[in-house]
């Protein structure tokens, strides 16, 4: 949306001030969501058990490239 386009100065002062306000509800509502995970996890640990896991990128084992090659010749 151009704000420019807006003529009415009162009109173009509202709408700013509307999405100043839906920005800074969005920012509280990020950091709630990260509160409230952050204690359904500690609820979960003081019962005994695991909160969400970290879960990161898996590394990929390399395969010798002379080695994988050489046994995919010998099937043919």
């Amino acid at each position: 949306m151009d704000i420019n386009k807006i003529l009415d100065p009162e009109i173009k002062s509202f709408v700013l001030e509307l999405i100043n306000t839906i920005e800074e509800l969005q920012q509280i509502i990020k950091a709630q969501k990260e509160e409230i995970q952050s204690l359904r996890d500690e609820v979960n640990r003081l019962k005994g058990e695991q909160g969400k896991p970290d879960i990161k990128a898996s590394k990929k084992k390399r395969r010798n490239s002379r080695i994988f090659h050489q046994k995919k010749k010998g099937k043919r």
